[in-house]
């Protein structure tokens, strides 16, 4: 029996392999997606990881303010943030769209 396609060597899983495609994808196809999407994925995963050391250090500390804190300022600035790209994405997908139209096959 033959060896599985993805070997259990560092880097070369299923899902590294995917993940590889895909942003080669991105570069090829989609250069513009990654040119305006990258400053929401950057910012968002600071929100997230800002978020979450506040909220550790507030229960290693028992501090309910910054556990507050820790929750609604990433919710606060991410809620904008988030709507803002969806509607980018959007807009980007209806362009994408009217430029490639699906020919009908038979």
């Amino acid at each position: 029996m033959d060896a599985p396609r993805f070997a259990s060597r560092r880097g070369s899983g299923a899902r590294d392999v995917l993940q590889r495609e895909f942003l080669a994808r991105l570069r090829t196809y989609h250069p513009d997606y990654l040119q305006w999407s990258r400053p929401f994925q950057l910012f968002g995963a600071a929100l997230i990881v800002s978020g979450l050391s506040l909220a550790l250090v507030a229960a290693l500390g028992r501090i309910v303010v910054l556990l507050l804190l820790g929750i609604l300022v990433p919710l606060t600035l991410g809620t904008p943030l988030f709507v803002i790209y969806r509607r980018k994405f959007k807009a980007f997908k209806n362009h994408w769209n009217d430029e490639h139209p699906v020919s009908p096959t038979s």
